[in-house]
């Protein structure tokens, strides 16, 4: 079975919340993020968000994984697979594993890979 980086070079991981979402994209041959930003979750943040994950990937395979497709991160994913994205949804994580990590917005987007 192949794993996420034989098939893709960028991970785009997105922690979403009602009023912003935290992006990271991160290499899949070294692992390390390579940019992070944060995003209204307005119209126009929506589309900013786009077209800052399709500049930065330009020609490189990406998978944009994001937390809360079917809530707050609906209207992003709407907008990046009409963009021609894969997008996916990361499996839940035990709430026990989550408790005292002491997580970021952006270490959750870079988590989900």
């Amino acid at each position: 079975m192949p794993i996420v980086a034989d098939q893709y070079e960028l991970v785009v991981g997105i922690d979403t919340h009602a009023a912003n979402h935290a992006l990271t994209i991160v290499s899949t041959t070294t692992g390390a993020a390579v940019h992070q930003a944060s995003f209204p979750t307005s119209t126009a943040g929506l589309d900013q968000a786009r077209s800052w994950i399709t500049n930065r990937a330009g020609e490189r395979t990406v998978l944009v994984v994001i937390e809360g497709i079917g809530s707050y991160g609906a209207g992003l994913a709407q907008r990046l697979i009409a963009a021609g994205l894969p997008v996916v949804e990361p499996s839940a994580m035990a709430a026990a594993d989550r408790r005292g990590t002491g997580k970021t917005d952006a270490l959750d987007g870079s988590t989900h890979r």
